[in-house]
């Protein structure tokens, strides 16, 4: 008799164990996953998509930090980067044919056409209209040329039954980007990512860390035209450098997000003590030339370029900065998110209390007996 009650207290404490995991996941099959892409338009799955089509490296590197590039079945070139170790499996997937490569925004026909083929399923095309996800990003405005292409491309898709096109065109901040990710692991995993909350968390990990410190003195630089240009509001350089804490120097309302500006001016009237932190796109002839213009007193901390890009790497970015701007008080790997941050942690948490509780109470019965 004992051993047939304790076997029922102890059923019970896993009864209990598992409906309070489950209260924990928010991701059951009738809940849909409400997806907003960059001018805040909506769509819905009802589970996370299989298969992505990926348009931007910025994406295309979400999508891998994420764990999911085997999912990608389209990608544009620029995201085919053999030189980077990062995008190594899509590398091999693109060499295989299981992901296509060939278009970008500026031959968006090919592009189009290997969606199409992709969604061919008499021809063995394994993404589903209606399931999966298309997501562009764009990096200039709806108005441009590319804008425009890229929104003839959507009603073009949306015609031929793709129901879940999204797009972003300019994104400026790094808040911005916090969210974009958090868009694309829901789509993927039909949850936040963990990632996300890093990301949220080195930036106040940074302010929370300076508190009142006196903010020191920076500016973002690129090269484009045949110029040197600066960053300032508007710019996603800038927008790292004030999320790591700079005093960023170069910033002008009246200015375009970057302009020419004549460097060794600058570091003349701002000081040596200046941080500058240079676009990584930059050929290392340039860079030079930056040194040459800025001086030999100045600490230039070059950029990883996917640091300034639409994707998780630029958490790497912001931390880098702090370092270089307040080494006094920020030094070593980038920090993550408590574990208490992740949203099933008291789920999992009240589980395991479940668990002991009705197994010690189980225990104590059958002692007693």
């Amino acid at each position: 008799m004992r051993a047939r009650n304790l076997a029922i207290l102890i059923s019970a404490a896993f009864l209990l164990s598992s409906v309070l995991v489950l209260a924990s996941d928010d991701s059951s099959a009738e809940a849909s996953i409400t997806l907003t892409d960059g001018r805040g338009k909506t769509c819905k799955l009802y589970e996370p998509a299989q298969h992505i089509v990926s348009v931007g490296k910025g994406l295309t590197m979400t999508v891998i930090d994420l764990g999911y590039v085997d999912s990608i079945v389209v990608c544009d070139k620029y995201s085919n980067v053999a030189t980077d170790g990062r995008f190594k499996k899509l590398n091999d997937n693109v060499a295989t044919g299981k992901t296509y490569a060939g278009g970008s925004l500026w031959s968006i026909p090919a592009m189009k056409n290997e969606i199409f083929d992709k969604a061919d399923s008499e021809q063995g095309g394994t993404f589903d209209k209606e399931k999966d996800v298309v997501m562009i990003t764009v990096g200039s405005a709806s108005t441009t040329s590319t804008g425009i292409n890229v929104l003839n491309l959507e009603s073009e898709l949306r015609s031929a039954g793709f129901r879940n096109v999204l797009i972003w065109f300019e994104i400026t901040e790094y808040d911005e980007i916090v969210d974009f990710v958090r868009q694309v692991s829901l789509a993927m995993k039909g949850e936040v990512d963990g990632v996300v909350f890093d990301m949220e968390y080195v930036k106040d990990h940074i302010a929370s860390e300076l508190g009142d410190t006196e903010k020191r003195k920076a500016f973002y630089v690129t090269y484009s035209g045949g110029a040197f240009k600066v960053g300032n509001k508007g710019s996603l350089g800038t927008s790292l450098a004030l999320a790591a804490g700079a005093n960023v120097v170069t910033i002008d309302a009246s200015k375009e997000p970057t302009y020419a500006a004549n460097l060794t001016d600058l570091i003349g009237t701002y000081g040596t003590d200046t941080v500058v932190f240079a676009d990584g796109s930059m050929a290392s002839a340039r860079l030079s030339e930056l040194r040459d213009k800025v001086g030999n007193d100045v600490k230039i901390v070059v950029m990883d370029p996917l640091w300034n890009n639409f994707d998780p790497e630029s958490k790497d970015g912001i931390w880098t900065f702090a370092c270089a701007l307040y080494p006094e008080l920020f030094s070593g790997d980038v920090p993550t998110a408590p574990l208490a941050d992740d949203p099933n942690y008291l789920g999992y948490s009240l589980a395991g209390f479940g668990v002991a509780t009705v197994i010690g109470l189980a225990g104590t019965f059958y002692i007693r007996r």
